[in-house]
């Protein structure tokens, strides 16, 4: 879905289901191959805000302004990180996720 503004990394296209279908099976790998019962997701602004976090206010209330419009947010980020930490628990009930 193009480039990070600042890192220059690729962001993930969150809205393909062969993408979501991806990450979410790479999940699956790693936790039935090597028993790995938690993840931590890096950069969690960057998938879920439509600008990738750029601008995100701080305060509260401003907040609660910014996504009060519906184009700030990225829904299908949000969407995969909900199949994500829903998926690690079902597959390990006391699985820990962590988002910064």
């Amino acid at each position: 879905k193009g480039f990070h503004p600042i890192s220059g990394a690729r962001i993930y296209n969150f809205e393909e289901g062969e993408v979501q279908r991806y990450l979410l099976s790479s999940i699956a790998f790693w936790m039935e191959q090597f028993g790995i019962d938690g993840f931590r997701f890096l950069e969690v602004s960057s998938m879920i805000y439509a600008d990738r976090g750029r601008w995100v206010p701080a305060d509260p209330a401003e907040l609660e302004e910014y996504l009060s419009t519906d184009d700030k947010t990225d829904k299908a980020g949000v969407q995969y990180l909900m199949q994500a930490n829903s998926l690690i628990h079902q597959l390990e009930k006391h699985a820990r996720t962590v988002a910064e």
